[in-house]
């Protein structure tokens, strides 16, 4: 019984704490892009510009945490826009396992080519012109699109895939691009586990949004909750106290804490890096 009290203080106090920290830092990362920023330098016009990156966040593009000290960022809503590379830096991907490989190369070395809109221009990228931002968020989800099958908007950073009857746009966090060592070009992988087509301005949330942030948490509360009155039948009636009712206990504690991990998982962002 104290394991489970201690379990659902432990869950009570999460839970609070995540509810403040919303509260405390507003969602100016619309995409969800969250950086973490050092030794940044304020200017009187309340902006302040990140040296590693060598970019300038207006006020209203990032957020401060007074009490661990900490500037966060959003690197995509400033003006330039965002592209994603699937591999750290200093590493490139291998087209066939799609793992990550050191790569040594010169310094700027990662200049994908984009492309105008009317397809009159391509060039390559520049820290001038794109914020590059790499972090493996396909995970195992990816799968390689063929090089004749798009093109990578210089506008937006975006991707359109032109791919049976109608091309239709991909956001830049629904794919990623890198060096492929073993074909000796860059490639483009397709973040499967995303929602990839652009929702139109006043459309409705896509249904993937309203399962993940939705439905699934809602789901999994309720879960919860009978998991809950499970564990106190099984805990305060003296018949069931037995051996099996003992395993059983120690069953439902484990999907208990995994469930709960599992409901605030969506709610949580993830920090990835970004260089200029």
């Amino acid at each position: 019984m104290y394991f489970f009290h201690i379990l659902i203080l432990g869950v009570l106090h999460a839970t609070v704490a995540s509810t403040e920290v919303k509260e405390e830092f507003p969602q100016l990362c619309n995409n969800s892009v969250v950086l973490p920023l050092e030794n940044i330098e304020a200017h009187d016009d309340g902006s302040i510009y990140d040296p590693k990156s060598r970019v300038i966040y207006p006020k209203g593009t990032y957020w401060k945490d007074e009490e661990h000290s900490i500037v966060y960022g959003c690197p995509c809503e400033l003006e330039r826009p965002c592209l994603w590379k699937c591999c750290p830096y200093n590493q490139a991907i291998h087209s066939t396992s799609n793992n990550c490989t050191a790569h040594s190369a010169e310094a700027n070395w990662f200049k994908p080519v984009v492309n105008s809109d009317d397809g009159k221009w391509n060039r390559s990228v520049t820290g001038h012109e794109h914020i590059v931002v790499f972090y493996r968020h396909c995970g195992e989800g990816m799968s390689m699109i063929a090089e004749e099958e798009y093109i990578l908007r210089g506008a937006d950073g975006s991707m359109v895939l032109h791919k049976g009857e109608e091309p239709f746009q991909m956001e830049p966090d629904t794919f990623c691009v890198d060096y492929a060592v073993d074909l000796e070009r860059y490639v483009v992988y397709h973040c499967s586990n995303v929602s990839n087509i652009k929702e139109e301005p006043d459309s409705l949330p896509s249904i993937r949004t309203v399962i993940v942030h939705i439905i699934y948490p809602i789901g999994m509360f309720i879960s919860i909750f009978f998991l809950i009155i499970t564990f106190f039948v099984y805990a305060y009636i003296p018949e069931l106290r037995n051996l099996h009712g003992k395993c059983l206990l120690c069953h439902v504690a484990s999907l208990l804490t995994g469930y709960v991990f599992m409901a605030l998982l969506p709610t949580l962002p993830y920090y990835p890096l970004s260089f200029g």
